[in-house]
């Protein structure tokens, strides 16, 4: 239920991690996935394109799967 002047949001915390879901002007979704220790995720935490490869495709997936 939307209530005016009320600005709704949702935070989901896995670990250190979370995504947060708001609407941006009242107008527009706006979905954010925060991952603040990569091993969490098995994903190591130097900067290597193939860890940053995996990240990117760990919040594409976490993104798509909270607006399923």
């Amino acid at each position: 239920m939307i209530t005016p002047d009320v600005d709704p949001h949702l935070q989901i915390h896995y670990r250190s991690s979370k995504v947060k879901a708001y609407l941006k002007q009242h107008r527009a979704l706006r979905v954010e996935t925060t991952i603040n220790d990569p091993r969490d995720f098995g994903v190591g935490r130097r900067l290597t394109s193939q860890n940053w490869q995996a990240l990117c495709a760990i919040g594409v997936a976490t993104n798509a799967r909270f607006l399923a």
